[in-house]
């Protein structure tokens, strides 16, 4: 009995050694592969600069702000919109005194009427002279009329088909004319060419325009995103290409970045010359470069900076880079 009970002791003794040496060998293993781990971390290269170029540009809308002006010189009746309304596309901005072109439309329709009419009598006669000429051939046939008499009656039936081709090109013109007259009409209202907010009303009720000085009515900020345009110098242009990652802020030192990329590079050069400078002398060349930001929040001609990221280092950047 004594014999078992020692032996029993001999193998809890021995499986807690063992379970030791198996715990020990193990943290001893993850050790060395979390060490492994670290100096292979600490021979991944670290970029001594992330961008190739840092630059200004100015907040825009893509397309640009849109200008509405009058088509016709007039006096405005009515105007529905203010400044900060937001607009949808072909919807009345404001109207111009429209009684003379009305006027036009209904005289032209009154003309058509007229027409119509006319036609209708010229059918008629034309049957007429139909039937007549019928039986000048029958009187001809039978000696009963001259060959003078006969010819009297074609020239008739001639004559009133002359004047429905007559009437018939009158209609032509007179609905035409219809058409220009409601297109005029049409002209005397002013409706928004885009979705967008109306950034300026220039114009109030009983304001009069010429449509010989273009004057603009209301500009309208268009529901498109924002971008950045930017003067590139000629001796960064191998610094950018398009698709390139950039990175936009406000200031040079502000933590907060809008992401962006190299949208278009314009393939023409302008020359940009200092004050009072003559060409040849002082003057740069540059090209355009457009930005696109998603969800840029600042105001349209803001100065914004932009970063240019190589293109080893187009991804994204953790907060320590930044």
């Amino acid at each position: 009995m004594n014999t078992l009970k020692s032996l029993l002791k001999s193998v809890w003794v021995w499986l807690a050694i063992i379970s030791v040496v198996t715990f020990v060998s193990y943290r001893i293993s993850l050790s060395q592969t979390k060490n492994d781990d670290r100096i292979e971390v600490a021979h991944i290269p670290i970029p001594a600069a992330l961008f190739s170029l840092t630059t200004k540009g100015a907040v825009e809308i893509e397309g640009g702000i849109i200008n509405v002006s009058a088509s016709r010189t007039g006096t405005f009746r009515t105007v529905y919109v203010k400044e900060g309304d937001f607009v949808k596309i072909g919807q009345l901005l404001a109207e111009q005194e429209d009684r003379d072109d009305k006027i036009s439309i209904n005289n032209v329709k009154i003309e058509i009427e007229n027409i119509h009419v006319q036609l209708q009598q010229d059918k008629l006669t034309l049957e007429i002279h139909n039937r007549a000429l019928e039986r000048a051939q029958i009187q001809r046939d039978q000696d009963a009329i001259s060959q003078r008499e006969y010819d009297g009656v074609v020239d008739k039936l001639e004559s009133a088909k002359l004047a429905t081709i007559r009437l018939n090109n009158n209609l032509r013109i007179a609905l035409t004319r219809l058409e220009t007259a409601k297109f005029k009409l049409t002209q005397r209202q002013l409706k928004s060419p885009v979705n967008g907010q109306i950034l300026e009303a220039a114009i109030t009720a009983g304001a009069g325009v010429s449509a010989e000085n273009v004057t603009t009515a209301f500009t309208i900020i268009p529901d498109a995103p924002k971008q950045v345009r930017l003067k590139l110098a000629e001796k960064n242009t191998d610094k950018v290409f398009v698709g390139q990652s950039v990175d936009v802020s406000k200031s040079l030192s502000s933590e907060v970045v809008y992401k962006g990329r190299v949208a278009s590079i314009s393939e023409v050069f302008s020359s940009a010359l200092g004050s009072g400078a003559s060409p040849g002398r002082n003057a740069a060349n540059t090209v355009d470069v457009i930005i696109e930001v998603e969800k840029l929040p600042y105001r349209l001609g803001k100065t914004v900076f932009v970063k240019f990221r190589k293109a080893n280092f187009a991804g994204s950047v953790t907060n320590d880079e930044k």
